[in-house]
Formats: structure tokens, sequence, C-alpha cells
């Protein structure tokens, strides 16, 4: 026996309704993985008010060590202490921020006060978590 079911069938309606939302779902923990915040003033502004310790990671699309970095901490973006926050700034972009911060090779992190003072840099290798838990104050 071959059922018809017509686009205006409860059943396609409901299996609709459960794919939208879970597909909701999927991009709301694809956003709370993602541990890193895209660089711009404002995000910068937003982060060193708030009273949590503030890294800039000077990243390129094109940088094998930046590309593991990025997904180490996507993978335990668990590890990463709450009080942290990682500002992800575009290493061929961001001429001004990278002479601020003296920064001359990609995959580089700096952690910054409140005033936006550097307070400590490091190369992490490709060892994004490992890195910062070793390197941040």
């Amino acid at each position: 026996m071959i059922r018809n079911h017509n686009a205006n069938s409860p059943d396609i309606e409901r299996k609709v309704a459960i794919s939208e939302e879970a597909v909701s779902e999927q991009s709301e923990s694809a956003m709370e993985r993602s541990p890193l915040i895209d660089y711009s003033p404002s995000a910068l502004a937003d982060a060193t008010k708030n009273g949590k310790k503030v890294v800039i990671f000077f990243h390129a699309s094109w940088c094998p060590s930046c590309r593991a970095a990025e997904e180490d901490f996507k993978a335990h973006s668990e590890q990463i202490p709450k009080d942290v926050i990682i500002l992800k700034a575009d290493y061929d972009s961001e001429a001004e921020l990278k002479r601020k911060y003296g920064i001359a090779t990609q995959d580089t992190f700096v952690q910054i006060d409140a005033s936006g003072e550097k307070i400590t840099q490091w190369i992490s290798g490709g060892r994004g978590i490992q890195s910062l838990l070793t390197y941040l104050k």
C-alpha cells in the first residue's frame, strides 16, 4: 500500500517543526562551543570593562598553527577559565593593533589589562588551551 503525504499533512508539519528545532539547537550549541570572539574595538571595550582577563589571539586563516590552536580551543572550551575572554584578531588586517603590541608573527597571544596594557605575550605553536593555561597571568 502506498501512502500519499501531501505538504499540508500534520505529520509533515510536525517533522518540519522538529527539524527546525534541531537546527536551532545545533546552531546555539555551536555558538556556545566557540570560545573565540571576533576582535573589534567595541568587543575589546566590552571585554575589558567586565573585569575579566582579556587575551588577544592574532590569527591568520592561512596559518596552520593558528587553525590548530583554534580547533584546540573549540575541542577543549570547557577548560578555558570562566574569567577569560579570548578575542580573535585578524593578523593580516589589524596592522595598528599589531604595532601597538609589537606582534611580529601570527599565532601570537597577548594578555592585556583593563587599560589595554600588555601583561604577557606568547606564541602557542598550535597548542591553544595548553599555552593559555601555561602563560595566563
